[in-house]
């Protein structure tokens, strides 16, 4: 172990600050479409989308034209059962609900966990700065993206050896 020691310790950090949960938000939908695709693909997160992120992507399909794009990807995530949409008319109402399910289904230790279990992704961070949620996390998309993508790349990396 002395000599592998150091090879097992980045796999334990990366693997520490990943959520069970992603929560989209509407901007993250309409202005990172690509960038939101493989993180909604992965097997290592599970990705949701508020219904009222939803029903504003609906109501602007015919004023924003990266809309109907957003609106079919939802669509096909969906049917492959790659998303869940849970009722929510606030991202807070929704990050609460996800956290909370994740504390009472036991999956998490009896105290508080010490990594956030949902991350909400945003376009504008300023936007979220006074929503303060036990074991939620606010992370601009772009920042999370290459996080997610050194740790995932960096572990496949490791399985190869």
């Amino acid at each position: 172990m002395g000599l592998d020691a150091p090879l097992r310790l980045p796999r334990a950090l990366n693997s520490q600050w990943m959520p069970v949960y992603i929560v989209l938000d509407y901007d993250v939908l309409i202005q990172r479409l690509k960038t939101v695709c493989p993180l909604v693909n992965s097997s290592s997160l599970i990705a949701v989308i508020p219904s009222f992120v939803l029903r504003k992507l609906d109501a602007n399909k015919n004023l924003c034209a990266e809309a109907r794009p957003a609106i079919r990807m939802c669509e096909m995530w969906q049917t492959r059962g790659r998303i869940r949409v849970v009722t929510a008319t606030t991202h807070a109402e929704c990050c609460s609900s996800l956290a909370e399910s994740v504390t009472a289904a036991g999956d998490v230790g009896a105290e508080s966990p010490s990594h956030a279990l949902v991350a909400l992704l945003v376009e504008d961070l300023e936007s979220f700065q006074d929503m303060q949620i036990p074991s939620v996390a606010i992370y601009h998309i772009e920042s999370f993206f290459e996080r997610w993508n050194k740790g995932s790349s960096s572990s496949s990396a490791r399985r190869t050896r």
